[in-house]
């Protein structure tokens, strides 16, 4: 901005320059304490201060863990950025014109860091939430005996320590009785394979087959332990059907 000023018969130019001052740190806020994989979850900004003046500004979520993970991100577009704003006066801050942005957090443990940029801040407002290690969780599993002289066992889930391998699987007959000892075995070498080149998590497909000579219709039931770098896993019992 200019302006001349006149005193008597001398004229002095005048310049100023307008700064925005810088808003107050923000503070991060979520809808728990405890965050951890395969989880929706809100993130929210207040003040501690109201604002001097209007302002605007990104939001941005950024993910490193054990592996790379495209799966977190801002529910609203499946974005990495979102703008936020606040008017003058106000302490709360309006995240993509609402309250609180919902994200999803990806099935891989490590951490989700939250930035701000766009406006002057007083002070860094960088807020990290840590995503913690976790046993292979389950999301579904299920026993067939329908294909002649085999015995199909199936689990959905993911493994946010991409670890998973060693397995054990315990059967039953009709009548709840153990048959033997538990078969063991090591399915590392093929999670690796098939981790290796993934980007969107670590969410899988197991199907695992047991042949079988003699009545497979006696045997009712069987029970998967999983393990990975965390701990050990459990289907429960699944009925063959």
């Amino acid at each position: 901005m200019a302006a001349m000023l006149n005193v008597n018969t001398r004229a002095y130019p005048l310049a100023g320059a307008g700064l925005t001052p810088p808003l107050p740190k923000p503070l991060l806020s979520f809808d728990t304490a405890k965050i951890g994989s395969g989880e929706q979850h809100t993130v929210s900004m207040i003040l501690p201060s109201p604002a001097a003046c209007a302002a605007s500004g990104n939001l941005n979520l950024a993910f490193a863990g054990v592996a790379g993970d495209q799966s977190v991100f801002f529910l609203s577009g499946s974005a990495h950025t979102l703008p936020f704003s606040v008017k003058a006066k106000d302490t709360q801050i309006s995240i993509n014109g609402q309250t609180s942005a919902p994200f999803q957090t990806g099935t891989t443990a490590g951490a989700i860091t939250f930035t701000l940029n766009g406006t002057p801040i007083d002070g860094d407002a960088t807020t990290k939430v840590t995503i913690p290690p976790a046993p292979i969780a389950i999301e579904s599993a299920s026993a067939s005996n329908q294909r002649a002289g085999e015995l199909d066992i199936t689990v959905t889930g993911y493994d946010n320590t991409y670890s998973a391998g060693t397995m054990s699987f315990v059967f039953f007959d009709t009548g709840g009785n153990a048959i033997g000892s538990a078969a063991a075995a090591d399915f590392t070498s093929n999670f690796k394979s098939f981790f290796s080149g993934a980007t969107t998590g670590s969410a899988f497909l197991m199907r695992v087959s047991f042949p079988v000579i003699g009545n497979q219709l006696s045997i009712g039931k069987v029970q998967v332990n999983l393990t990975n770098s965390a701990g050990q896993a459990q289907t429960g019992s699944l009925t063959f059907q």
